[in-house]
């Protein structure tokens, strides 16, 4: 496996990847003893909203420039700007309307607008890093990474905590994010965009990409709707120590899957069905990747009293929702970089179905039980429901791959294992 290209391509990620992480794991200390819960929560459901509506601003038309043809690459990029600019207006008048409904914010106005400003900067950075992928300078996107996680690190060490804290953490991830797309320069845009031949493209030509965009917002709105919800029903203090929770125990989805789905994204939509090497490849994570979660997990378990003796006050929480949250985050490290196998097969609205399917019967379930088991009732519910359906999605997809399902059942069993394991020890 390690001498073809995709592994290649994933193993400099994966590095550049780790370093960025690695330092980015560096400041939750910071944020630890620097804010207290209710800002650093604040500040997440906007950070939340606005990364999330970058991750779609473009209306996904990015990934066409992936794999569309050279001649409207330039007519794609000027779509992807355009897009961009509305989705960013559009974000800070949702984020204001938000505020208005959940009221535990100072300062409304500005947090709105700067949260328009990080959609904009975000959307920009999708833009880049495909075009990074179709021009062959993967390597940019991994220093774009490592560049945005120094620059975060070194402000919120330099920089003094503020009353208003969210106001402050939103500036400095602004002021890194921008750092990070000074990256992409190196892509040298104007050359490379000028030596395609300009082609017209008629919108409703990429209406399949825009499939995709439903699919991301449901696919956000499964772990980032627990900040909103447990937000406007717990407050914002309970949404700190959720999304610390989060960012620790999601870092290496982040960091595994993004590097997999940027690797693969190519390989997927060049491989025929029949190509043993990428069923090899895809059998090898979801196995090993199973087992080694298994071995990490009582090392987490057995380490949890130490890290609740070394917490700040009002930060208690962070360790039960961290074990609680650990099966979810395991199965979607396995599996998140396989949904590139939908848009490289142009089966986008096949892929919408099953997330829809999912994310109603979540939210029907977590509305239900709100109010009836209290915070942590809350995260196993989300949970349970988070491995069922992804054991299930992993047959559907393996079976289009025309990967033997067998590791499917390695797969459930390891994670329906540690989840009832985990609430047992609650």
């Amino acid at each position: 496996m390690r001498k073809t290209d995709p592994v290649k391509g994933f193993f400099y990620l994966f590095k550049t990847g780790a370093g960025a992480q690695a330092i980015t794991f560096l400041t939750i200390p910071l944020i630890l003893f620097k804010y207290d819960p209710k800002s650093f929560g604040a500040f997440t459901l906007i950070i939340s909203i606005s990364t999330l509506l970058g991750a779609v601003s473009s209306l996904r038309i990015e990934r066409a420039l992936v794999v569309e043809d050279e001649s409207v690459v330039p007519t794609l990029a000027f779509y992807c700007l355009a897009l961009i600019s509305t989705s960013s207006i559009i974000c800070s008048i949702l984020i204001r309307l938000f505020l208005e409904f959940q009221g535990e914010v100072a300062s409304p106005v500005t947090v709105s607008l700067l949260g328009g400003v990080y959609c904009f900067l975000m959307g920009l950075s999708q833009v880049a890093s495909h075009l990074a992928i179709r021009f062959d300078r993967i390597k940019l996107i991994g220093k774009s990474e490592l560049a945005f996680a120094v620059m975060l690190f070194g402000l919120l060490l330099i920089v003094p905590p503020d009353p208003e804290g969210e106001i402050r953490l939103l500036m400095i991830y602004l002021v890194a994010r921008g750092v990070s797309l000074a990256i992409y320069k190196h892509l040298v845009f104007r050359r490379n965009i000028e030596e395609c031949v300009v082609k017209y493209v008629p919108i409703k030509e990429l209406k399949r990409y825009v499939h995709s965009v439903f699919t991301t917002l449901l696919s956000n709105l499964q772990f980032r709707g627990i900040y909103y919800l447990s937000g406007v029903y717990f407050g914002t203090a309970v949404t700190g120590n959720i999304a610390l929770s989060h960012r620790v125990m999601y870092s290496p989805v982040n960091l595994i899957g993004s590097a997999l789905r940027r690797a693969y994204f190519r390989e997927f939509a060049q491989t025929v069905s029949g190509d043993q090497r990428i069923k090899r490849h895809v059998s090898n994570v979801l196995l090993y990747g199973t087992v080694t979660s298994l071995v990490f997990y009582p090392v987490l378990i057995f380490s949890m009293p130490w890290l609740v003796g070394v917490l700040p006050s009002g930060w208690e929480k962070v360790p039960d929702y961290l074990v609680i949250l650990y099966p979810a985050a395991s199965i979607l490290l396995l599996l998140s970089w396989l949904d590139r196998v939908y848009d490289a097969k142009k089966k986008q609205s096949l892929a919408l179905l099953y997330e829809s399917v999912y994310t109603l019967i979540l939210y029907v379930l977590l509305f239900w039980q709100l109010g009836k088991t209290g915070v942590q009732g809350f995260l196993i519910t989300y949970v349970i429901v988070t491995v069922i359906y992804n054991v299930i999605w992993s047959l559907l997809t393996l079976r289009m791959l025309g990967v033997r399902r067998g590791v499917s059942g390695i797969l459930g069993v390891g994670h329906f294992g540690m989840t009832m394991y985990t609430i047992t020890l609650l």
